[in-house]
């Protein structure tokens, strides 16, 4: 089983236009989630064409069979977080 190394970003870090956390293209059997910034955010899985996933603050979640194309971004959900980071990881396709 491979995995994906975790990648992550600083809350502060984030603005209102996707920036990429993860560059990777293919299927993810398991991606996890973690945001423990004190704002919401919001991921794409498509390079930043489409917000596919809103988190609010302070929020985990575990997504089974996500098609990743280019990249996986991630933005501040409308006001920036002073505050924390989001983490990403997950279990690649054998």
């Amino acid at each position: 089983m491979a995995f994906l190394p975790v990648q992550s970003l600083l809350g502060t870090a984030l603005t209102g236009t996707f920036q990429t956390i993860r560059s990777y293209t293919g299927r993810i059997r398991q991606i996890v989630i973690t945001s423990d910034c004190n704002a919401a955010i919001e991921l794409s899985f498509d390079g930043g064409v489409t917000s596919h996933v809103r988190l609010p603050s302070s929020t985990s979640i575990v997504l089974d069979g996500v098609n990743i194309q280019e990249a996986i971004k991630v933005k501040h959900g409308g006001s920036a977080p002073t505050s924390g980071h989001v983490a990403v990881t997950g279990d690649l396709m054998d």
